[in-house]
């Protein structure tokens, strides 16, 4: 079992990677509503990976945050 500061700074960086992911997704969303993009396209996969990492993520954080 981690201690309670190993389990904070997973949690920190964790959270830390989540804001960067949803700037991404954000600015992703609006490249693909300016550019007119296709769906179906190279966006829609990145879009897809960056939802699914952040997914992971926001479980990273709620697992941590109850453990500390």
């Amino acid at each position: 079992m981690k201690n309670p500061e190993q389990l904070k700074a997973i949690h920190d960086a964790a959270a830390d990677e989540l804001c960067s992911v949803d700037a991404a997704i954000a600015r992703l969303l609006e490249s693909r509503t300016i550019a007119g993009t296709v769906p179906g396209g190279v966006s829609d996969s990145n879009l897809a990976h960056l939802r699914d990492r952040a997914r992971v993520l926001r479980g990273r954080i709620d697992q941590t945050g109850a453990k500390r």
